[in-house]
């Protein structure tokens, strides 16, 4: 408590991932390096060999009352010398540990001070960098989770992912609908065929932007004959 009435406190840093159940800071999915590299601009064997000293990290910040969660997402990046704009484009990556809960900070204008006022920490804030497997959610309704991975190399179909209440996984062709992978019963599988068929576009414009995947073009129409990667 003396930390935050001197208006200073210390915070640490853990780049970690979930596949859902667990949360892993030491065994990270090969697409996570790929990703940092890209933040700092090296190849991804320069990350892999650094990896101990990018996944965790302390720092000590000075609270004013104009202090925010950016302040601390910015000292992250300072430190490392990550890429800003590619770090703040990534969807859901920011978490505070308040009272033994991981909790996403979705506004990072909010006010820091008044946070800590409201969710005192014992001695130290803890702030986490989570890589999900549901990282690149694009719709969530009634149980529904509709996302992409960043890592779609090598993949001919456009895709999206759909997970329905962490019971049943499948990939979908946006083209045709069509089951790519996975399992899912068929009442609930016939909604997310109907859901992204009314978002083709939508869902193609998505890939194109948020995955390494082969890319559609979308000057030449919607999916399905006639249609051209690139």
């Amino acid at each position: 408590m003396d930390s935050i009435n001197n208006k200073t406190i210390i915070v640490e840093y853990y780049l970690v991932y979930t596949d859902g159940n667990n949360y892993y800071n030491d065994t990270i999915p090969t697409y996570i390096p790929e990703i940092i590299a890209s933040w700092l601009n090296k190849s991804k064997e320069f990350v892999v060999d650094s990896t101990h000293d990018l996944l965790r990290a302390k720092f000590e910040i000075e609270i004013t009352s104009h202090s925010s969660f950016q302040d601390i997402i910015n000292l992250i990046i300072h430190h490392y010398g990550f890429n800003a704009t590619e770090v703040l484009a990534c969807s859901g990556l920011f978490h505070v540990m308040v009272q033994k809960e991981l909790c996403e900070i979705e506004d990072y204008d909010m006010n820091l001070e008044q946070f800590l006022d409201l969710y005192p920490p014992s001695d130290k804030l803890m702030v986490f960098f989570i890589f999900s497997k549901y990282q690149g959610v694009i719709f969530k309704e009634q149980g529904y989770k509709y996302y992409m991975h960043s890592n779609e190399n090598g993949h001919n179909s456009p895709h999206v992912h759909v997970n329905y209440r962490h019971e049943y996984d499948v990939s979908i062709d946006i083209s045709n609908g069509r089951v790519l992978a996975g399992y899912m019963p068929q009442h609930i599988l016939r909604k997310a065929v109907k859901k992204i068929k009314e978002n083709k576009d939508y869902l193609l414009d998505c890939w194109n932007k948020y995955t390494n995947g082969i890319k559609v073009n979308m000057d030449i129409g919607v999916m399905g004959e006639g249609t051209m990667y690139i």
